[in-house]
């Protein structure tokens, strides 16, 4: 996590943001900031989250650096304050192509291919392989994991 990081570089203070799911909290996403090293905890998502930290709102200090990852409006927001603060970088929608055969583990590639498309609708996620049997199983682990 970007948490562990900033902290062995010596950031004094972390604040991290991560957003509600069905409107609650996500325990293990905030265990694992906590256990990462994060000072602070918000539950903010996306480019709200860039600008209360860009900004300061009333309980979020003004950061100086914003990263970590997002979609297209995260990308935006970034874009936005990186004259105010500093950023890691203005990455796009993820594409991602996993080429298998029938040696893969369906589980972790199904994770995988899952964890990138949630960030957008139209996010290409494509996987490929000439075993009509491991795409098929494929399937089928992707289908289960959603």
């Amino acid at each position: 996590m970007i948490i562990s990081t900033a902290k062995v570089a010596g950031v004094p203070n972390v604040a991290a943001c991560t957003p509600p799911i069905a409107g609650e909290i996500p325990h293990s996403t905030v265990a694992a900031m906590h256990l990462a090293g994060a000072d602070q905890i918000f539950l903010l998502r996306g480019a709200q989250a860039v600008a209360a930290m860009a900004i300061g709102a009333e309980s979020i200090d003004v950061c100086d650096f914003a990263a970590g990852p997002g979609n297209a409006s995260v990308a935006e927001a970034k874009k936005q304050q990186f004259r105010e603060i500093g950023i890691d970088l203005l990455a796009g929608p993820m594409e991602v192509l996993v080429v298998v055969d029938e040696h893969v583990d369906r589980s972790v590639v199904a994770t995988y291919l899952l964890s990138q498309a949630e960030h957008r609708p139209d996010t290409p996620t494509v996987l490929i392989t000439s075993s009509e049997k491991v795409g098929k199983k494929m399937m089928e682990a992707i289908d289960r994991l959603a």
